[in-house]
């Protein structure tokens, strides 16, 4: 016979842990969506609840406040993207081309404003509170040097002389094209985005395309 120690109701605490960790999740998801959809001034418990399917009473056993609710969201956001960021360099490690890398880039951008379209824009939105929320400032700034960092060390082994500095560049312009092929339904095709990458890092690698081009 178990002895495994049941609550009141028969119930085993860690199944029960797991559907709370299942519901709370799922609540997440639905605010993603919420601010995809009709942004930060739409999140309520209430609104959250109903894209979730769940009794309003369930937000605000999970979540204390609107501020909490967003901060974990920011949270698992910044946890999702930096492994999609870390993903996306990894698949680059077989080849130190500076041309290899902006192709990269350029299938990370079209990704970002076609397949992952919403998260791109519920990020923007967590980003506006961000800039407006001093308890999401220190969050952001932790998820951008992580992303910073990686970038930083694939463009040194690409050959980079100056990598803080062209990391920095380099997720300037893929930010900058997210937004404006975000805005832009004609815009952001593949042959574009590589163009655009291939003359970033013509301009910033000109002797280390040289010798790749060499070989």
């Amino acid at each position: 016979m178990s002895t495994r120690k049941l609550s009141v109701n028969g119930s085993d605490p860690r199944t029960r842990r797991r559907r709370g960790e299942k519901r709370r999740l799922e609540l997440l998801e639905a605010t993603l969506r919420v601010l995809a959809r009709e942004g930060s001034s739409a999140v309520t418990m209430r609104a959250v609840a109903a894209e979730a399917g769940v009794p309003t009473t369930a937000t605000t056993y999970y979540f204390e406040s609107k501020r909490d609710l967003l901060l974990e969201v920011w949270r698992l956001h910044a946890e999702r993207e930096a492994a999609r960021v870390a993903e996306a360099i990894d698949a680059m490690a077989v080849e130190t081309s500076p041309k290899v890398i902006g192709d990269e880039m350029a299938e990370f951008v079209h990704d970002s404003v076609g397949p992952g379209r919403d998260r791109l824009l519920a990020e923007i939105e967590l980003l506006l509170e961000a800039a407006r929320e001093s308890h999401l400032e220190e969050l952001t700034r932790v998820w951008h040097q992580a992303i910073r960092e990686r970038m930083r060390s694939r463009l040194e082994e690409a050959g980079s002389t100056t990598p803080e500095l062209d990391a920095r560049i380099v997720i300037a312009v893929m930010a900058g094209l997210e937004l404006d092929n975000l805005a832009c339904a004609d815009g952001g095709t593949m042959s574009d985005l590589r163009e655009l990458f291939a003359r970033l890092f013509n301009a910033l690698y000109p002797e280390v395309l040289r010798v790749s081009a060499g070989k």
